[in-house]
């Protein structure tokens, strides 16, 4: 979905509020009957699935401890595109509306602030532009996923405490600070790894992809370039949102 507004020096157009209720998925789930038909038929299809996942995770694990650590982020860029390869996710269409001005030289915005549509925009965003993730509490320490995001230094966030938001907050002004240093002026030794963007989903929670939720003031507190993006998921027969209505999980993908 794409918006263009227009603003000059005396008038400022306003979209409209949207009357859908973004927290609801826009395909209805399937009966249980149903559900339970798909396991069984493309039960050996689920199964070759769950162990080519488990296989790349595996890999990609041995490889963070044997490869140098220069090569880590690109690993697991790799072992995030392939994991949604396995689920299905064959093709995932970029559409860079960055000024042409900008040199493939040019150092990335510290900060990409983004949409929050499922499980599957992490893995996408990460594998196209290899950032580090402010995450929901308990996820780095998820026995597989948790040590691909700790490598590109990821931040987890409490949001049932007060403490915990501050805390986060007090982390991602650090880490901001730590990848918009200027590598001209302080280079970087050839043994270690660049500085990787943060991925933050300003909305704070989930929201069908075709409604855009306010956004929270966190991402734009360090006062640094911002790299805006829009995750869609056009052409699907499956409703990719996941959140308080339910919607997608790793199962449905599976089946």
């Amino acid at each position: 979905m794409d918006t263009n507004t227009e603003t000059d020096t005396d008038t400022a157009v306003l979209l409209p509020r949207s009357t859908q209720n973004p927290f609801q998925p826009r395909t209805p789930d399937p009966h249980y009957v149903i559900k339970r038909l798909k396991i069984l038929l493309f039960l050996p299809l689920t199964l070759l699935r769950s162990l080519l996942l488990l296989f790349l995770l595996l890999t990609a694990r041995l490889a963070l401890q044997v490869l140098p650590e220069r090569t880590h982020v690109s690993v697991v860029r790799v072992t995030f595109r392939a994991l949604l390869f396995v689920l299905g996710f064959y093709h995932i269409s970029v559409d860079d509306r960055r000024s042409r001005s900008l040199s493939s030289s040019s150092p990335p915005a510290p900060v990409v602030v983004s949409n929050h549509v499922g499980y599957f925009d992490v893995w996408s965003l990460v594998s196209t532009f290899g950032c580090g993730v402010v995450v929901s509490g308990g996820v780095l320490n998820s026995p597989f996923l948790g040590t691909l995001f700790q490598v590109l230094n990821s931040i987890s966030v409490d949001r049932g405490s007060q403490s915990g938001r501050d805390h986060a907050r007090t982390a991602l002004l650090r880490r901001v600070a730590a990848s918009s240093v200027d590598h001209h002026s302080h280079p970087i030794p050839a043994h270690a790894s660049l500085p990787v963007p943060l991925l933050v989903f300003a909305e704070g929670c989930t929201s069908a992809d075709d409604t855009l939720c306010g956004f929270r003031p966190g991402a734009f507190l360090p006062m640094l370039p911002v790299q805006p993006v829009c995750v869609t998921y056009p052409d699907c027969s499956v409703d990719f949102y996941h959140g308080r209505g339910g919607g997608c999980t790793l199962e449905t993908l599976l089946y």
